[in-house]
């Protein structure tokens, strides 16, 4: 159900419930847009996102990545060579995606339209030979600067709808915190909860906005197919289907 397309279920229920969902929008945003609603990213005034993880050898094709199989006569197995010896710096329609749909997700509903969120994104994206797993590296800046302690409170102990239900689908906790500073890594941390949490590490200051940190979301299960699956329980469960 994309962003552009649907009816908001705020039509039914309140926006932090129908925005937790991600509306299967793009996969490197979900993961984000989820941090955001765990009390980082509403409130702030500028946002800066750099740094997505790569996708498997088929989502990166279909993702606009130049030389992907089918595109000027490469296969796969010489795509694969090549993605894993280079950084790709360039996913068509990315950036300007997560811009927009940002504003969005975390806007509200009035009458029976979307009232885009004031915040200001501004995106990178590229490939890097990483087989799941959308690595981002967030600063944010924030109306009110809350300590430290309060910002990793705010993400372990973000709680939405999907909790509230026990749907089969849901992670018990959907952003994890990491206090190793090391973490999160695709290798280690992408399949937590059976690819549906979202893992965060790394919050310090910055010199330039106020915070800084990285998260980490599968691209295909918590951007994609599982979210899917989790919007369909929820939609049953509340009686939408």
């Amino acid at each position: 159900m994309p962003i552009d397309d649907l009816t908001r279920l705020d039509a039914t229920f309140d926006g932090r419930y129908s925005m937790l969902m991600g509306f299967d929008t793009r996969c490197g945003l979900v993961g984000w847009v989820l941090l955001g609603l765990a009390g980082v990213g509403c409130g702030q005034v500028t946002e800066s996102i750099g740094g997505e993880g790569a996708l498997a050898d088929g989502a990166a094709g279909a993702g606009g990545t130049p030389g992907a199989p089918g595109a000027q006569g490469q296969n796969t197995a010489r795509f694969r060579r090549d993605l894993l010896e280079d950084v790709i710096p360039f996913i068509d329609g990315e950036e300007e995606k997560i811009q927009s749909e940002t504003q969005k997700i975390l806007g509200s509903l009035t009458q029976g339209r979307v009232d885009p969120h004031p915040v200001v994104v501004s995106a990178t994206t590229t490939r890097v030979p990483v087989h799941n797993g959308h690595t981002e590296s967030i600063s944010v800046k924030l109306d009110q600067v809350p300590p430290h302690e309060a910002i990793v409170a705010a993400f372990n102990g973000f709680r939405g709808r999907p909790q509230e239900l026990d749907l089969p689908s849901a992670p018990p906790q959907p952003v994890v915190y990491l206090e190793e500073r090391n973490r999160p890594q695709p290798a280690l941390d992408v399949n937590r909860d059976g690819g549906m949490t979202v893992t965060v590490g790394r919050l310090r200051p910055c010199p330039v906005l106020d915070y800084k940190f990285i998260a980490l979301g599968h691209n295909t299960i918590r951007g994609a197919a599982g979210v899917a699956i989790l919007n369909a329980e929820l939609m049953h469960r509340e009686g939408l289907l």
